[in-house]
């Protein structure tokens, strides 16, 4: 436990020089620029997921990491703490950041939980899909991916804002909204299921890696 915490840890300190870049993003996304702020969800935690993924992405602190007397599992499992840690924090950033937009604009401040449920759970799901996908390719190949994955979240970030704000995606977010136990208890199963799965991949992958 001590060396995940201090992985996680590194993972931090490593994000901080990426930090102008997360402010513009905020700036760019938020509901103060945007006449809607939900691009920001979709945004920003895919930015820091690709970013916390790739802070110690060059060869040495690679090579440097392997060498270390921690289980390569470890090494791996680091990496999906430091990225659902930091997406919960840039999540919550976003509803604090559009909440108050919405307060300055005079709107309505409410938050609506059946589409920030479905929201992280999507974030979730790419995070799971992601993950895997950069250790199967390695450090070269995963240049490539970044751009590709910074493509699908810029897009996908508007779908998913079209979507929600979408009639016929109403009642089921009310639904969601009625029944906010029955509605988390899935939610939650369903993004444990992805992660644990997602882990068991990357860490076979990586165990395999050459480094």
């Amino acid at each position: 436990m001590p060396h995940l915490i201090h992985l996680v840890r590194k993972d931090f300190l490593l994000l901080q020089r990426y930090l102008w870049l997360l402010f513009i993003y905020m700036v760019v996304f938020s509901g103060f620029v945007q006449s809607d702020g939900s691009p920001l969800y979709g945004m920003l935690p895919g930015m820091v997921l690709i970013l916390a993924l790739n802070a110690d992405m060059r060869l040495p602190n690679q090579q440097f990491l392997v060498n270390l007397p921690i289980r390569r599992s470890y090494l791996v499992l680091s990496k999906y703490v430091s990225a659902f840690i930091l997406m919960l924090l840039a999540f919550a950033l976003c509803m604090l950041l559009n909440t108050g937009a919405n307060a300055v604009h005079g709107q309505s401040t409410a938050v609506n939980l059946g589409q920030m449920l479905g929201i992280f759970l999507a974030q979730l799901v790419f995070m799971a899909i992601y993950i895997p996908i950069y250790y199967w390719l390695g450090l070269k190949g995963a240049q490539y991916l970044n751009v590709a994955m910074i493509i699908v979240v810029m897009i996908g970030s508007q779908l998913s804002s079209s979507l929600l704000s979408d009639a016929d995606a109403v009642p089921l977010s009310s639904s969601i909204t009625n029944h906010p136990v029955a509605a988390g208890i899935l939610g939650a199963s369903t993004g444990i299921l992805a992660l644990v799965v997602s882990y068991l991949v990357s860490r076979m992958i990586f165990a395999r890696r050459d480094l």
